[in-house]
Parts: structure tokens; C-alpha cells; sequence
């Protein structure tokens, strides 16, 4: 074989190899799906239906715990979220069951929950117009909550927390010192969903959806 041949094979070799590795060094892209699921109260199957995608999850907040839904095609969150309020939300990683929100509840209860949860916040709006001019009544001026049932109409937009219980609930993977006995139950709970609660967060973390404070 001539030398220049031979030079000249042994560059459309080194290409073709070079070529080769560099497509073996891409990975596929892999899809991660988030999928919140409930039950709706009066459904009588065992089977939980997909509420809100990783689409629909515009941020989660690592400071206040705050997690902010996008308004779907069936409906705006609250809407969608008030056929729910008694059952489980169960948050699934491509199939997988990461972890439960064991109710949801508004910030006016006043019962006790020790296990983690979906807790929304009510907006008010004042009744009453506080220009001297025009005074109004002590009862005219009462806050009043704007959140209603799905059929109820209502234009206003609570605030969605994750929390380890209620009241005075924290982030699941927050941390405090000298807990009572409530907040050692909550401790204890918020362990149980921890490592599925994390992986939710990485996730976010990759598509953007994760602010730090």
C-alpha cells in the first residue's frame, strides 16, 4: 500500500472512530413527569385521579414551604383543589408514589393535625371604606375570606402551603429546636415522607421550579 493511501485511511478512520465516540458520549434526555393525584369525595372506586402535572406547578418555595399551582383547562387551582379537601394528595415521579399530603386545610381551623398536609391561605377583603368621609360600620368592615367552593364563583387566589402540620406548621424538611410533644409527632411524620419529599425537590430544582428563599 502506498504511503499516501495509507495516510489517507487512516484519517477517515480516526473521523469515523472520533464520530462514533462522541455519539456513544450523548445520553438521551430523560423526561421527568411530576403527577398530583386525589380522590374526589364522592367517588366510590379506588382509583385516584391526576390533578395537576409538573406543568402545572409553576414554584415551590424552600423557605416558606409555599407551592404555586397554574390555573388549568378544568378549572382554576382552587377550584380544582376544593373537591379534594379530605382526602389524600399523593405525588408521583414517573409512576412512582414519592410521598402523601394527608389533608388540606384552610387557616381559619381549629382543629389539630400532626402529619403532613396541604394548607391554604385565605385572602380577605375589607367590606367597609376606610375614608373618614364616608365612615362605615364595625360590622361592614370585617375581613372577609374571598375562598369559596368551586361553584362558588369566587375570583380570588389562596396561598398553597406544604407543611409538617397545623397550626403553626413548618417546611417538611425544616428543623427546630426544643419541640413539644405535638411537634416531636410532627418531626416523626415528616421523617416518614422525607426521602420521597427530596427527590420531589431535586426535580424541581432541574426544570427551574425551586426558589431558595
Amino acid at each position: 500500500m502506498k504511503p499516501s493511501n495509507f495516510r489517507l485511511m487512516a484519517a477517515i478512520f480516526a473521523t469515523v472512530f472520533m464520530g462514533c465516540a462522541n455519539n456513544s458520549s450523548k445520553q438521551p434526555e430523560v423526561r421527568q413527569t411530576i403527577e398530583v393525584k386525589a380522590k374526589a369525595l364522592t367517588s366510590t372506586t379506588q382509583a385516584s385521579t391526576t390533578v395537576f402535572s409538573d406543568n402545572d406547578i409553576v414554584s415551590y418555595n424552600g423557605a416558606t414551604g409555599e407551592i404555586v399551582f397554574a390555573n388549568t383547562p378544568q378549572g382554576k387551582a382552587h377550584e380544582i383543589l376544593s373537591h379534594y379537601n379530605k382526602g389524600d394528595l399523593e405525588f408521583y415521579l414517573d409512576g412512582e408514589l414519592l410521598f402523601k399530603l394527608n389533608c388540606i386545610v384552610s387557616d381559619i381551623q381549629s382543629n389539630i393535625i400532626n402529619e403532613p398536609l396541604l394548607r391554604f391561605e385565605l385572602s380577605y377583603n375589607s367590606g367597609g371604606d376606610n375614608n373618614d368621609d364616608n365612615p362605615t360600620d364595625s360590622a361592614s368592615q370585617q375581613q372577609i375570606p374571598l375562598y369559596t367552593a368551586a361553584d362558588g364563583g369566587s375570583n380570588d387566589t389562596p396561598k398553597w402551603f406544604i407543611e409538617d402540620g397545623y397550626p403553626m406548621g413548618k417546611t417538611i424538611n425544616g428543623k427546630r429546636n426544643n419541640a413539644t410533644i405535638d411537634e416531636q409527632e410532627r418531626d416523626e411524620n415528616a421523617k416518614k415522607i422525607m426521602a420521597g419529599f427530596l427527590r420531589f425537590i431535586e426535580v424541581l430544582k432541574a426544570k427551574g421550579k425551586y426558589i431558595e428563599q
